[in-house]
C-alpha cells in the first residue's frame, strides 16, 4: 500500500464552549470526495472517550502533557486579545491537535492553529473569523488595533499556506481589516457545493398544491438551539401575523426550540396570537431532526424563509437543490 501524498488533519475542538461547527455539512464534500492519495486525521470524540476510559496509561500520559501545556500558558506573557485567544484554544486541544498525524491542518470557521505545521484556512463569513472577540452575527469588537495585530500574525506567518473563502465580501473584507501585502498574497476564491452523499437516493417529492403554500423556518443547519434570533426567527413570525392579516391561506412550519416568552416579546413577536395559531397556520417542530427529515421538510415547502444575520450558504444549497427547489426569502 503506497503512502497518501498527503495526510491533512483536521483538528477538532473539545472545548465546550468552541464546537464552530464541528464537521459542518459544508465540509462533507471534502471527506466524501477527496482523492484516493490524500487521507484525512481526526478525533472520533466517541472512540476518545472510550480511549481514555479504557485505557489508563493514556489517560495519564494526555492528562500530563495538558498540565505541561497549561503551565507553558501561564507563563506567557502578551497582549491581552493573545492572551484570551489562549484561553478558548486551551491546552486540552494544543496537545491533541499536535498528537494527531498529518502533513497539512485545515481549519474552518475561525482560526486556531498548532503553528507546528502548515495549514489552510477557509471561512464562510468575515465577523467568525474573530471568534471569541466577536460572535456570530454580532459585529461587536474590541481592540481593533491589537485584533489586528494578533491575526496578522497567525495569517502572515509562513506556516499559513492560504485562506479560502466562497464569498467575495469575505476575503475583501479580511483585506480590509489586515491590510497587509503578505495575507493579501494568500487571499483565494474556493467554489463550494454540497456533497451528493449527503442527500436521499429518493426520488424528489411531490409538492402539496400552492393554494395553500407552505413556508418553512429553519433556524440552522446544525439546528443549535440559541441561534434562534440571529437566524432572524422573529421576522418570521412578525411576517406571518401580517401575511395571515391580510387574508392569505398558508402554513408556516419551523423546526427550531421555542424561546421564552420574554424574549419573544423582546423582539416584537405578539405572543398571544403565536399561541393562537398554533395548530391552525403555525406547524412548530421543536425536536432536532435527522438531516433525511430536515429533507423531506424542504422537499414539501414552497418558500424557505432566511431573514438571517449572517450568510448560511448549506440552507440556501439545500432549498435550491435541483428538483426540490424552493423560493428563499431573504427578509
Amino acid at each position: 500500500m503506497t503512502r497518501p501524498l498527503l495526510n491533512v488533519t483536521i483538528p477538532w475542538s473539545l472545548s465546550h464552549y468552541i464546537p464552530l461547527d464541528g464537521f459542518h455539512p459544508l465540509y462533507r464534500a471534502l471527506f466524501d470526495h477527496a482523492p484516493e492519495n490524500i487521507c484525512f486525521s481526526a478525533w472520533d470524540n466517541v472512540k476518545l472517550y472510550r480511549k481514555f476510559r479504557d485505557d489508563a496509561s493514556v489517560r495519564r500520559t494526555v492528562i500530563e502533557q495538558v498540565k505541561c501545556e497549561a503551565y507553558r500558558h501561564d507563563r506567557l506573557n502578551g497582549s491581552s486579545i493573545a492572551m484570551r485567544y489562549q484561553e478558548y484554544f486551551w491546552p486540552p486541544d494544543h496537545v491533541l491537535t499536535t498528537a494527531l498525524e498529518g502533513d497539512l491542518e485545515f481549519y474552518h470557521t475561525a482560526p486556531f492553529p498548532s503553528l507546528k505545521r502548515p495549514f489552510v484556512f477557509h471561512c464562510e463569513s468575515f465577523v467568525p473569523v474573530l471568534f471569541p472577540f466577536a460572535q456570530r452575527g454580532n459585529g461587536d469588537a474590541e481592540s481593533y488595533e491589537e485584533l489586528k495585530a494578533h491575526y496578522r500574525s497567525i495569517f502572515a506567518n509562513p506556516l499559513c499556506l492560504g485562506i479560502f473563502s466562497h464569498v467575495p465580501e469575505t476575503l475583501q473584507a479580511l483585506s480590509l481589516f489586515l491590510s497587509d501585502p503578505i495575507i493579501d498574497g494568500k487571499l483565494f476564491s474556493s467554489r463550494t457545493g454540497l456533497s451528493a452523499n449527503a442527500f436521499s437516493i429518493h426520488d424528489p417529492e411531490q409538492k402539496p398544491s400552492l393554494s395553500r403554500p407552505r413556508f418553512l423556518f429553519i433556524n440552522s443547519a446544525n439546528q443549535n438551539s440559541v441561534n434562534f434570533f440571529r437566524r432572524g426567527g422573529h421576522l418570521v413570525l412578525r411576517f406571518w401575523k401580517e401575511f395571515v392579516a391580510s387574508s392569505r391561506d398558508g402554513q408556516l412550519m419551523l423546526r427550531c426550540a421555542m424561546p421564552g416568552e420574554r424574549e419573544l416579546c423582546e423582539y416584537g413577536v405578539d405572543v398571544s396570537w403565536v399561541k393562537h395559531e398554533m395548530g391552525r397556520s403555525i406547524v412548530w417542530d421543536q425536536g432536532y431532526l435527522a438531516s433525511y427529515e430536515i429533507q423531506s421538510l424542504m422537499a414539501n415547502a414552497h418558500f424557505f424563509l432566511l431573514p438571517s444575520v449572517a450568510l448560511h450558504s448549506v440552507s440556501i444549497m439545500e432549498a435550491m437543490r435541483g428538483e426540490r427547489f424552493l423560493s428563499c426569502l431573504i427578509l
